[in-house]
């Protein structure tokens, strides 16, 4: 029995010193908690030495004394400077000094770190509204060099620091203010035809349809051949009116130079720089004299640039009897004008006429007596083009485009091939009739 009783309270001893030593760690070991409280924002996130180092293993918290990491803010910031000044990497050093903070630091720099984004923009030209956009966001970075000198230099006053975070603010390339005037309209130009020559019409959708969306980058040649592609029967065109040796006859891709021509109006008015044109030999009755733009895959083509520092839009369509071409860009202050002087004037030759042996123009003609044109005569002209720069409404430059000759050509007339009968034979049998018509 009092071997039990000697045990017994032998136990009771040591664990009264076990509570009796922790105590004294916990007093002299921390001499009073540090609090720092990091606000982004409207985000707040805070830190306490109590929730990280006030812990109840022995072992731990004398490690911390005995390497001095357990003093009051005072002391804990002359550690940290002491570190920094022996080079050591200071979110090394800042973790050996607070415990835990170190990884709420880098948690910091994972939630706030993140690279800016660009506003980006789509261009639908078949859809409304014609452009939809994306606004841009800035990027920041932490710097944690920069916050743990910030830290010291707070922690050197007081035990109770807030930290304002100033990651660095990192900008976008593309901002949304510099692309929202992308959908403004620099130009627009209309030709028009007749609507129920339907190959003439399809040809025309053809074009413009590989035209309609085109984006016109800054400092890039465009060729209207190369976006169209060759005018043949395999890739989809059709025979229509084309004009060959000074006269209109059937050709594979008829009405394609109306697009292009329509085409290079509209860059002309919205300011893009045409490297490459050519006339056409005959007058066009679809665009003014001097402004009009043959196209022959091979042989001539329709060129251009941007020079801007900013991209152009293409819009291409057909409405009713209009081929549209609407280009869409920054707008830069400038307006343009064409304008056209003929220096020449030169009366067509002769009428051509031709019989309708085979029956072919039956629908305009009959009788020998009858006439009707399937081409129209057309002088000749020689006319000089300019482009006038406008800038707030004034003019600032007249720009010379080119000197075009085209040659008159004659009307083509075809003549029915049946001979009418007496005139006043018919007249005759016209009364006989009428007299007796209600017999």
């Amino acid at each position: 029995m009092s071997k039990q009783l000697f045990l017994c309270g032998l136990f009771l001893l040591i664990l009264s010193f076990f509570y009796m030593t922790n105590d004294i760690i916990k007093v002299d070991a921390y001499q009073g908690e540090i609090s720092i409280i990091f606000e982004f924002g409207t985000r707040e996130y805070c830190y306490n030495t109590s929730e990280h180092e006030l812990d109840t293993n022995f072992y731990f918290k004398s490690e911390l004394s005995k390497h001095g990491r357990g003093g009051n803010h005072i002391e804990r910031a002359k550690l940290l400077r002491k570190l920094l000044n022996m080079k050591i990497e200071p979110i090394m050093a800042i973790g050996y000094c607070f415990c835990g903070l170190d990884e709420l630091i880098l948690k910091l720099k994972d939630e706030i770190d993140c690279e800016p984004v660009d506003a980006t923009y789509r261009f639908t030209p078949n859809k409304t509204p014609n452009f939809t956009f994306t606004k841009d966001r800035c990027g920041y970075k932490l710097d944690i060099d920069q916050l743990v000198g910030a830290i010291l230099n707070e922690i050197e006053k007081t035990n109770s620091v807030i930290i304002k975070l100033k990651p660095q603010i990192l900008l976008p390339l593309v901002k949304y203010e510099d692309i929202i005037d992308y959908q403004n309209v620099k130009s627009s130009f209309y030709t028009t035809f007749v609507v129920t020559n339907e190959d003439r019409k399809h040809n025309i959708n053809l074009a413009l349809d590989r035209l309609n969306g085109l984006e016109i980058s800054p400092n890039k040649t465009y060729s209207f051949n190369a976006l169209t592609g060759r005018r043949t029967e395999k890739a989809g065109y059709r025979p229509a009116k084309i004009i060959v040796d000074k006269k209109y006859v059937e050709g594979i891709g008829g009405g394609v130079c109306q697009v292009s021509s329509t085409l290079y109006n509209a860059l002309l008015l919205a300011g893009v720089e045409v490297t490459e044109v050519h006339n056409h030999s005959l007058c066009s009755n679809y665009v003014d004299l001097g402004f009009d733009a043959m196209v022959n895959f091979g042989s001539a083509d329709l060129k251009w640039e941007n020079y801007s520092t900013h991209p152009v839009f293409v819009k291409a369509n057909v409405e009713g009897n209009r081929v549209n071409v609407t280009i869409f860009g920054k707008d830069d202050g400038r307006t343009f004008k064409r304008v056209n002087e003929i220096e020449a004037e030169e009366n067509p030759p002769s009428d051509e006429i031709f019989i309708d042996e085979k029956q072919e123009y039956t629908h305009l003609v009959n009788y020998t007596d009858e006439e009707e044109y399937i081409q129209l005569p057309h002088k000749g002209y020689v006319v000089r083009a300019f482009l006038e720069e406008y800038k707030d409404g004034k003019l600032v430059d007249r720009k010379f485009l080119r000197r075009v000759k085209y040659k008159p050509s004659a009307g083509i007339k075809v003549r029915g091939n049946i001979e009418r009968r007496n005139k006043e034979l018919d007249g005759d049998v016209i009364n006989f009739w009428q007299k007796y018509k209600y017999y």
